[in-house]
């Protein structure tokens, strides 16, 4: 592998950030319930692992109110992530 290509858990968190990104995008309003039936669909769409269900739930319900989850420092120095819609609660790194 070349240093400019990315590593596999580099892969990972970002296709994870993307995923969770689009959620928190559409998903302002929505049921936590709905969005971790997406969440959990989306993560198998792209094939990746499943996550355990306490931090399925977390992301979902910040998702609910329009806040993004940020999954890394990598995803958080690389990735747009959008701000949260609700400033007050703000999103942390894993």
């Amino acid at each position: 592998m070349s240093p400019d290509e990315p590593t596999e858990r580099e892969r990972h968190d970002t296709a994870l950030q993307e995923i969770i990104d689009s959620l928190a995008a559409s998903g302002h309003g929505r049921s936590p319930d709905d969005l971790v039936r997406d969440l959990t669909e989306r993560l198998h769409q792209q094939g990746l692992p499943a996550m355990p269900a306490t931090w399925v739930r977390a992301v979902a319900t910040q998702a609910a109110v329009g806040n993004p989850y940020v999954v890394s420092r990598l995803t958080a120095e690389n990735v747009t992530i959008p701000q949260p819609e609700t400033p007050d609660q703000p999103y942390g790194i894993a």
